[in-house]
């Protein structure tokens, strides 16, 4: 009996492990799925200048920056003082308006409001594809050191450093009554109410329809939104 036992606990082991594999590689699938390669870019920096910032915390209060920025890497807050590039503490930032545009802080990442619709919002994040640009250094033999790590600045010994270039991914996200879902149809599926599935498929079989565009993200943000 004790044996039947444990070779029944075992099995249940080994399928509970099996299970969770498999749920763990679908959303590792979707993730890869959402990225979007968006071209490449010469600076570490959303913006070629520092600009001025209005910050916003999570505690209410209002903070104007004169110079600041966004870094690639992780899409965080940077900004300059006393001649110093510094990282702001993404744990506490709300909100960021620069340019003229406006970001939200997404998880420690600052994502830009595309559009809103009610209580519903379409949000981009640009990141450097760390892993794709590793993978170019490796076939780029006159690179003797370069760093995209916690600093600002990449730095290269040899005279070329101008025409390093970074792979961009963006990843666009629905933020529905406070709760984020990428733009990815299998994932925007399980959040659709059944009362907007026939609006929701007749939207995105459209003609034309393109997940990895904004103009085609904003009709579902307005599906959403009714």
């Amino acid at each position: 009996m004790f044996f039947y036992y444990f070779c029944t606990q075992y099995k249940i082991t080994r399928m509970k492990k099996r299970l969770f594999s498999l749920v763990a590689m679908m959303f590792v699938a979707l993730h890869i799925m959402s990225q979007i390669p968006a071209g490449e870019t010469e600076r570490v920096t959303l913006f070629k200048e520092y600009a001025p910032a209005v910050i916003e915390l999570t505690d209410g209060s209002i903070h104007q920056q004169r110079e600041a920025n966004i870094f690639l890497k992780d899409a965080s807050l940077v900004y300059k003082q006393l001649g110093k590039d510094l990282r702001a503490n993404m744990n506490i930032v709300k909100t960021v308006f620069i340019n003229k545009r406006q970001f939200v802080n997404l998880k420690n990442q600052l994502a830009e409001v595309i559009d809103t619709c009610s209580n519903c919002q379409l949000l981009c994040v640009k990141n450097i594809d760390v892993e794709a640009f590793k993978g170019t250094l490796l076939n780029e033999s006159d690179i003797t050191n370069i760093s995209l790590g916690d600093n600002i600045a990449v730095t290269r010994l040899d005279p070329d450093a101008e025409s390093l270039k970074f792979p961009l991914v963006v990843t666009y996200y629905f933020v529905i009554g406070g709760k984020e879902v990428r733009c990815h149809e299998r994932s925007v599926k399980l959040v659709v109410p059944k009362k907007k599935r026939s609006l929701y498929d007749a939207c995105i079989k459209q003609y034309g329809f393109d997940w990895t565009k904004a103009e085609y993200l904003k009709k579902v943000l307005r599906v959403l939104a009714e």
